[in-house]
C-alpha cells in the first residue's frame, strides 16, 4: 500500500473486470457492518488497462484482488494487488513503455502492467522486456 493510503475494502476482480470501461460504478462495501456506497472511476487509461490484463509485463506477477483505497483528498479508487511466492502483497501499476520523460505518449500501446517492484526497477529508462528481466534478475 501507498504512504497515506487507507483501505476501505477488499473486492474481487469478477466485482470489477465486467464493469471497465464505464465511467463510474458503484461499489457497495461492507465497512464494520454499514454498507457505504462509493463511486469509482472505471474509464481511465489505467482500469482500462487492468481491464485487458492483470499480469506483469516482466516477472508475471498475477493481480489477484483490488483494494478500494483513498488518499483522503481524493475520491476513492481501486488498486490492483497480487501475492508473490512468499505471499507479500505486491501492487500492480501501469508503466509507460517509452516512458513521459522521454516523450513517450499516454496511448494504449505505449502502456503496460508492471508490478511495483519491477517498476521501481525500470525507473524512467525506455527499457525492452529482455533488458528489464536483466536488470530484475528474472533471465
Amino acid at each position: 500500500m501507498q504512504k497515506g493510503m487507507k483501505r476501505i475494502s477488499k473486492i474481487k476482480l469478477e466485482d470489477v473486470i465486467p464493469y471497465i470501461g464505464k465511467s463510474f460504478h458503484k461499489v457497495r462495501v461492507n465497512n464494520n457492518g454499514h454498507w457505504r456506497n462509493h463511486r469509482v472511476k472505471l474509464s481511465n487509461n489505467r482500469m482500462l488497462l487492468f481491464g485487458k490484463d492483470q499480469e506483469c509485463a516482466c516477472c508475471g506477477l498475477q493481480g489477484e484482488y483490488f483494494w478500494l483505497e483513498s488518499s483522503g483528498c481524493r475520491s476513492p479508487h481501486l488498486n490492483m494487488y497480487g501475492l508473490n511466492g512468499s505471499g507479500h502483497e505486491i501492487m500492480l501499476t501501469m508503466d509507460h513503455i517509452d516512458p513521459k520523460s522521454n516523450g513517450g505518449k499516454t496511448e494504449p500501446e505505449n502502456l503496460q502492467i508492471l508490478c511495483s517492484r519491477c517498476n521501481r526497477i525500470k525507473k524512467h529508462l525506455p527499457l525492452t522486456l529482455e533488458q528489464l528481466r536483466k536488470r530484475a534478475g528474472i533471465i
